[in-house]
């Protein structure tokens, strides 16, 4: 949510410099502590808001501690990038010392960056320290955790649900506060009692996050009493026996730990939906489902013949294309000027950053990385469009959110490219007289462009895992971004390898290891499988892959245990599986490329095209 804080800040700014008889200057100073702790309060927590104007049902499969941990992650981020916006570039005062490296010093004291081990070894790390060797003062992870843990009480709690809004205007009113304390113009109107309850925060952070995890595994409790077919044999319902899920998990480890813990997932999902009054009938059936085949998948030797089956099935190729090889190069002067040129001993990287050369270098990896990102935000549009409702959380969320930050890359990209154009100098500052911790007056084009340049490391092209029930496995350039296909893959793989493992769902039966073509003999079910979880193609009823030779492979999976058969008038070849379906593949149609057609008993029929 940082650049639309970024953008609102400056409009807003500008405005009432315009329309007031006041100075710019005087305007960012008073505004940064009087109205700017709302809005970017308000702006952090406001993914989670639109996920539950959105998707209600998805909103409802989270808990409070779930909405909790989304705002400290939000919160850590937006510091993130105050962080790397003021200090991402290192001045000739950075040195390292024990624990991190010296940034800069002010009147307050010395500024630090924690090194990776201190961060990891910190409760609540921050980015940047501004009392170093202390690191205290974590405020965004802080506010945003509070704030957000405030709006999952206000979305579930009924009649007393606008108690969730007093840690939005708690967290509104210190972090007003801790601004007004550091600026000339508040100084006057910074409040005593509010600076003492802005240092006992992050206790009280520890103590809400208890409290909400005990209200959670009640309500869960009462949620388990309620639909005991989603319970293991021998499970309780207070959840405070993990024996009998223990035993599933180690049955076929690591395989069995990762669907176990995929199938938990799923069912604490399910029950929270319950809880928030939005039960999902066809998602708590599916996971009834997966409880029943968990339980029946005690085989160890099923578990690794499952493994195989499904990492045989498993084809690379897409991975493979020159997407790939231009999405790397994309990313590399970023990777070189940020992070391999970040340390004190390597700074001439950056300063080469702030030359033509190295500003040629970054506006090569963003013409690449932007035309890549544009070809796939319509693939990730299609996908949040096509999921099926309800459907796991994850799935809709985390493309939700990729989508909402390839939009920012783009448009933030080609603001800073243009601002180049017009300012002429590599190291102009982006902007002047500014908000956000005056963090963007700070940082230098180049900066911004490096930024921007590892966004692109969200979007690798080849990513789209498609799991039928099987076992098959595809992977697909479609153009599907790597976190959709992570996501919906790992979904999907548990459910392979669950079915593998308890004998349902192939022809073959058993757990034994398949060729790459897979196992058993295809069905429409399959059939309809794949083409439900390959991308939509521009028209309807027909869905893409991402070249010729992934069509043919698909082509070739698809109609195992069929018999070849022949029709004249088709300019190709036809096979019929078992079951009456007719899969068809001709070298040339009106997009150039071959395509395979599906014709269904019922008289459906479908298409497969190459995208593009």
């Amino acid at each position: 949510m940082a650049p639309l804080t970024i953008g609102l800040q400056w409009l807003i700014t500008r405005a009432v410099a315009w329309i007031g008889p006041w100075r710019l200057a005087e305007v960012v100073d008073v505004l940064g502590w009087a109205a700017d702790p709302a809005l970017e309060e308000i702006l952090k927590v406001a993914p989670l808001i639109i996920v539950a104007w959105l998707w209600p049902r998805t909103s409802g499969q989270l808990g409070l501690v779930d909405h909790l941990l989304v705002g400290a992650a939000t919160g850590a981020g937006f510091a993130l990038a105050e962080g790397v916006l003021r200090y991402g570039q290192l001045d000739a005062m950075a040195i390292a010392v024990p624990g991190g490296y010296l940034a800069g010093a002010t009147l307050s004291g010395a500024i630090g960056v924690p090194s990776i081990w201190a961060s990891l070894t910190t409760w609540l790390p921050v980015p940047v320290s501004y009392d170093w060797p202390a690191m205290s003062g974590a405020q965004h992870l802080v506010w945003s955790a509070l704030a957000a843990a405030g709006l999952g009480w206000f979305i579930r709690r009924g009649s007393h649900r606008w108690l969730g809004l007093i840690p939005l205007v708690l967290v509104s009113l210190t972090h007003a506060n801790y601004n007004a304390a550091h600026s000339l113009s508040g100084m006057a109107w910074s409040s005593p009692a509010l600076s003492w309850i802005e240092q006992r925060l992050a206790g009280l952070l520890l103590v809400v996050l208890v409290v909400l995890v005990l209200v959670d595994r009640v309500g869960l409790a009462g949620a388990r009493r309620s639909r005991p077919e989603l319970l293991l044999d021998g499970e309780r319902s207070d959840g405070l026996g993990p024996w009998p899920l223990a035993k599933v998990a180690v049955r076929g480890a690591p395989w069995s730990s990762f669907v176990a813990w995929r199938v938990v997932l799923e069912r604490r999902a399910s029950l929270n939906a319950q809880l928030a009054g939005v039960p999902p009938p066809e998602f708590a059936d599916e996971v009834e489902q997966r409880i029943t085949q968990v339980q029946q998948s005690a085989d160890r030797a099923r578990w690794a013949g499952a493994a195989k089956q499904v990492a045989g099935a498993l084809s690379l190729r897409g991975l493979r294309s020159w997407r790939t090889l231009l999405w790397v190069l994309s990313v590399v002067p970023a990777l070189l000027f940020l992070v391999v040129g970040g340390w004190p001993a390597t700074r001439g990287l950056q300063e080469l950053a702030g030359t033509w050369f190295g500003a040629g270098l970054m506006l090569v990896g963003l013409a690449i990385g932007w035309v890549l990102l544009a070809t796939q935000l319509p693939a990730l549009v299609r996908q949040l469009r096509q999921q099926s409702e309800p459907s796991l959380h994850e799935q809709r969320i985390r493309p939700a959110f990729q989508l909402a930050t390839g939009v920012a890359s783009l448009v933030t990209a080609a603001l800073v490219v243009a601002a180049l154009v017009v300012g002429g100098d590599p190291t102009q500052r982006l902007v002047t007289n500014y908000h956000i911790l005056d963090a963007l007056s700070s940082a230098e084009l180049w900066l911004g462009r490096a930024i921007i340049l590892l966004a692109f490391l969200l979007f690798p092209p080849a990513a789209a895992l498609v799991v039928t029930t099987a076992g098959t496995v595809l992977l697909t350039s479609s153009g599907v971004a790597l976190a959709v296909g992570s996501v919906v893959g790992a979904t999907l793989v548990s459910h392979a390898l669950l079915n593998a493992a308890s004998g349902s769902g192939t022809s073959g039966g058993g757990g034994g290891a398949s060729s790459g073509s897979g196992s058993g003999t295809a069905s429409s079910g399959e059939v309809r499988d794949v083409l439900r979880n390959l991308p939509q193609g521009r028209s309807q009823g027909v869905r893409v892959v991402g070249s010729g030779e992934e069509l043919v492979d698909l082509y070739k999976r698809l109609i195992r245990g069929g018999k070849p058969i022949e029709v004249p008038s088709y300019k190709g070849k036809w096979s019929e599986l078992p079951d009456g379906t007719r899969i068809g593949l001709r070298d040339f149609s009106k997009s150039g490329h071959k395509t395979i057609d599906i014709k269904f008993p019922g008289g459906e029929t479908g298409k497969v095209h190459v995208d593009g």
